[in-house]
């Protein structure tokens, strides 16, 4: 499983990611999970070239790539647990 999220977690749900460029259900099941996990994560945290972003804007950027970037199905499953997501980035975002 951790060499399939590897290989496929920067593929997109059209096709137009990297590095296979596979789509749909051709991109393992594991990797279209942690794709929507990590882009929530990357948009919630600060980076040296950028700013971190509030939940309600990092959902509503994310919402914009529903069935280009991500599953559509795999994103109504994050849907329903986003305020864990939101939880668990407050609880811990000073460690970093």
């Amino acid at each position: 499983m951790a060499a399939e999220i590897a290989g496929f977690y920067h593929e997109q749900w059209l096709g137009n990611g990297y590095p296979f460029g596979v789509k749909g259900d051709d991109i393992p099941s594991a990797a279209r999970v942690v794709t929507v996990s990590d882009v929530y994560d990357a948009l919630r945290s600060k980076r040296i070239y950028k700013p971190a972003l509030q939940h309600e804007e990092t959902l509503s950027i994310m919402r914009q790539e529903v069935g280009i970037r991500f599953d559509p199905v795999i994103f109504s499953v994050f849907e329903q647990c986003v305020d864990d997501f939101a939880d668990i980035h407050h609880q811990y975002n000073d460690i970093l």
